[in-house]
């Protein structure tokens, strides 16, 4: 009985590819059928496409978006011409569209994590000013999105730092930990900046309670399982499949 190299599905002798996966049966011959019920199989090392599979799909999906923003960019371009009136929501949509499809360049990955981070971050940037610049005023985003961009990449490197050194720890019992710190540092960021250009100066508020409550949390998880014996350690491993 013969198996599929890429799934292991049980095969008939005379399967030529795999009816689940469609992955091409190599022809062992007559000869090398008598070698099964000694234990060898000359059947090549089965080959993840995933990656491969993965790569073909997101491109497809961001070319296929490139081409409709070069629609629209064509289409606002003729409504811009045809109607004059239009240019000021014309120049929103172009706007937004261009940010997404930054946005869709640096999710996909097609850069280095860091320099995903970076593109992302300036996209948002530049959306935001961008925004304000059609409004007229440059205002909120000098005021509110650089600020918290600026805090955010702080926050995300310090969480990239902790997170390379207890990645190869228990992942249960450190990763949420610092996403909670992540969270409190992001939240008390975010309120001081909201603070600073509603009342002038830094009042911190929500954020304390919420700094308070993820910093707790986090350093009594870790507390306990750096209080607990190394049985219970294992148990807590075992059961919990990490």
């Amino acid at each position: 009985m013969a198996y599929c190299p890429k799934c292991g599905v049980e095969l008939d002798s005379y399967i030529k590819n795999c009816p689940l996966c469609e992955f091409p049966i190599p022809d062992i011959g007559e000869e090398d059928m008598g070698l099964e019920g000694k234990g060898t199989h000359k059947y090549p090392n089965a080959i993840s496409t995933y990656r491969r599979d993965y790569r073909v799909i997101k491109n497809k999906i961001f070319f296929s978006f490139v081409l409709i923003v070069i629609s629209t960019i064509i289409i606002l371009a003729v409504l811009k011409l045809v109607y004059p009136a239009s240019t000021h929501i014309a120049n929103y949509v172009l706007i937004i569209i261009i940010a997404i499809l930054f946005y869709m360049f640096f999710f996909f990955s097609y850069l280095k994590s860091a320099y995903n981070v970076i593109g992302i971050l300036l996209t948002t940037v530049f959306l935001t000013y961008a925004i304000d610049y059609q409004v007229g005023t440059i205002g909120w985003a000098y005021s509110y999105a650089l600020p918290i961009v600026a805090i955010l990449y702080v926050d995300i490197t310090i969480f990239r730092a902790l997170y390379k050194v207890s990645k190869h720890k228990n992942q249960f019992i450190y990763v949420p930990s610092v996403c909670l710190l992540f969270i409190s540092i992001l939240c008390v960021g975010i309120d001081a900046v909201i603070s600073r250009n509603i009342k002038g100066d830094i009042h911190l508020s929500w954020s304390l309670i919420v700094l308070i409550c993820g910093g707790a949390i986090a350093f009594t998880v870790l507390g306990i399982y750096h209080g607990l014996p190394e049985k219970s350690k294992a148990w807590l491993k075992r059961k919990l499949h990490v």
